[in-house]
């Protein structure tokens, strides 16, 4: 196996157990042999968050996981994300997101942002307690550009209707 071959697979495995500090030192180790942005995002950390989600959808892991190997996840995209900026490579899409007036509760839509990311989408996030008007304003701002709303909720929903 060679190195780049085991960077890929610590990668994998770092960031399915949320290993955030082995993933920064792998990504930025990788980069240092030469390694392309896009293989280490494509071959190894999107691989990895979507056996964290087939894990959660068997009930092996729960919300507390996959924020944990999110937040791993973040680490490298925070180093690769200029980098792969500088090779033209455009976005897949682009989502405006925020938790809905009257709720505050951020954890599923910072997981969202995070995946999103991941997989290759621009993300602009409102933040919590976002009126529907934002919503509408940032999802009209750029074409192609899809509005989230989050909320843990049901009642605040009444608001965007």
């Amino acid at each position: 196996m060679s190195r780049e071959e085991e960077i890929r697979a610590g990668l994998f495995d770092h960031t399915l157990n949320g290993h955030a500090p082995e993933v920064k030192a792998l990504t930025e180790e990788g980069l240092a042999l030469g390694m392309d942005p896009m293989d280490i995002l494509f071959k190894a950390l999107i691989p990895s968050l979507e056996e964290v989600g087939r894990r959660f959808e068997k009930g092996d892991f729960f919300v507390p996981e996959m924020l944990i190997a999110a937040r791993a996840m973040q680490g490298a995209l925070t180093i690769l994300r200029p980098l792969i900026a500088e090779t033209g490579a455009q976005p897949v899409g682009r989502y405006v997101i925020g938790t809905v007036k009257g709720d505050i509760h951020d954890i599923g839509k910072n997981l969202c942002v995070i995946m999103l990311e991941g997989a290759g989408f621009e993300v602009f996030d409102l933040g919590v307690n976002t009126p529907p008007e934002k919503f509408v304003a940032g999802s009209t701002s750029k074409p192609s550009t899809r509005p989230a709303c989050a909320t843990r909720s049901t009642w605040p929903w009444a608001a965007l209707r």
